[in-house]
């Protein structure tokens, strides 16, 4: 692999996997703005990020499934392995299992390498020999047996908290957990949106093309498509050109729902980093008025770059806390969209280490802070108008519970049913009441939207 020095410091791409992968230990980040702050910092080549970006996610994804090889094949356990020592063992067994292109002996001794380099010799000879032994041994490793005990088995191959398993298991049947668990360990492809206020498809689809750019319709909608070794967007000419928006397609769905017209008044009370607000600008064709609003600043001017981006015009951008009653919306709005913080188990596949930080303290924790936004935007919704409720997770306490919470409470609101023939193919909620989808999809996102109309 190659080993090269950027003002004189020595630039070896494992080493930069296990600092980055440290960094998650300490400050738990999530993976992908730690990819990007070294990205930003070091001068790398399109396939050296690449390999950093497999070795990273794919540790991380598979972090359960590795400890438990590591404790079947070490006579320290995983949890009582000095950190740095851990993290080389877990990544170089990832590449052993995962990565069939790199030979398990040049796999073994870069990590041996990585082990002096941090100036832990003494363990330099365990490093080796617990990695040689797991080497001899790939074919033959031991794991839970799936018809004995389901529940440990989800939890080992597929890199799931037990208590998360269990959690799941109550709420859907066993093939269809299996299912999601599968899908989480694919590689995700780039999502984006066509902006035809800015230019037709075909216009979109040959820049794209003259950027060689792999291009996959969506599945739901004429003007989603997905992107297939897509790098750095911000150098493509359609992305300066503002024909697109990168948004998962489930993502999209929100706006379909909520169907907004070019005269209506829109609320999205919980708009960053903009998708949304984007999309419904451009179904209203940069007609009405959306106020997107958000508690984060620094993610409201990425709402601002990109309206400017896609030449939207029709968008008022401000802070405020969607939990926070402003007297100014009252009874007054056609629209309003809540996309509310959740756990986010409908996109582990894009952010693993969502499924290890998750707890159920944080759920019920979120569980209030949704109702509360619930309640609060419910109150700005004229007669008439409409309260989307939307969510990224498949969990149904965050989703069903809350909603038929939300109308238990407010009588004076309606569900209205999904009715759209393309988007209820996939649609698994019972009598389409609702919009769930799960991430076994056509490669969707996990994700959950409710329609309810105000009458009184």
């Amino acid at each position: 692999m190659t080993n090269r020095c950027l003002e004189m410091i020595p630039i070896n791409l494992r080493n930069v996997c296990l600092k980055i992968l440290e960094e998650l230990e300490t400050n738990k980040l999530f993976i992908n703005d730690a990819l990007e702050g070294y990205f930003n910092m070091l001068t790398l080549a399109q396939q050296e990020k690449a390999f950093i970006n497999r070795v990273v996610y794919g540790t991380v994804e598979y972090e359960m499934k590795i400890d438990y090889i590591i404790n079947q094949y070490s006579k320290v356990k995983a949890s009582k392995l000095k950190k740095p020592i851990l993290l080389i063992l877990r990544m170089s067994i990832y590449q052993m299992l995962y990565m069939e292109h790199i030979p398990h002996s040049a796999t073994i001794d870069e990590a041996v390498k990585l082990v002096k380099k941090r100036k832990m010799i003494n363990l330099a000879g365990f490093v080796n020999g617990v990695l040689r032994n797991i080497s001899r041994n790939i074919a033959s490793i031991s794991y839970p047996n799936e018809d004995l005990n389901k529940s440990e088995y989800l939890s080992i191959m597929y890199s799931f908290p037990k208590w998360l398993v269990d959690y799941l298991l109550v709420q859907y049947d066993y093939m269809t957990v299996k299912e999601m668990f599968e899908d989480s360990l694919k590689t995700p492809k780039l999502c984006i949106r066509h902006n035809a206020l800015k230019g037709s498809r075909e216009e979109l689809l040959r820049n794209l093309k003259e950027d060689q750019l792999d291009v996959l319709e969506g599945h739901f909608l004429p003007y989603a498509y997905y992107l297939e070794n897509a790098g750095a967007l911000r150098g493509l000419k359609a992305f300066q050109k503002g024909l697109f928006q990168v948004q998962d397609e489930s993502s999209m769905l929100v706006g379909e729902v909520a169907n907004p017209k070019e005269q209506d008044l829109v609320l999205d009370v919980c708009s960053a980093p903009g998708g949304k607000t984007t999309h419904m600008a451009q179904i209203m064709n940069n007609k009405g008025l959306i106020y997107a609003r958000d508690v984060s600043e620094r993610k409201l001017e990425m709402i601002k770059e990109n309206c400017s981006r896609l030449g939207i015009s029709n968008v008022d951008i401000s802070k405020q806390d969607a939990t926070v009653f402003n007297e100014s919306f009252e009874n007054k709005i056609d629209i309003v969209v809540t996309d509310v913080p959740c756990s986010g188990l409908g996109i582990i596949k894009k952010k693993p280490d969502i499924k290890y930080n998750v707890s159920l303290e944080g759920i019920s924790s979120l569980i209030q802070v949704q109702k509360e936004i619930l309640s609060t935007a419910s109150k700005y919704v004229k007669i008439g108008g409409f309260l989307i409720y939307s969510t990224c997770t498949i969990n149904k306490w965050e989703n069903d519970k809350n909603i038929e919470w939300f109308l238990e409470n407010n009588t004076n609101f309606d569900l209205i049913p999904i009715d759209n023939d393309a988007i209820n193919k996939f649609n698994t909620a019972k009598d389409k009441e609702f919009l769930q989808l799960l991430p076994t999809n056509k490669g969707s996102d996990g994700f959950f939207i409710a329609k309810m109309k105000r009458m009184a």
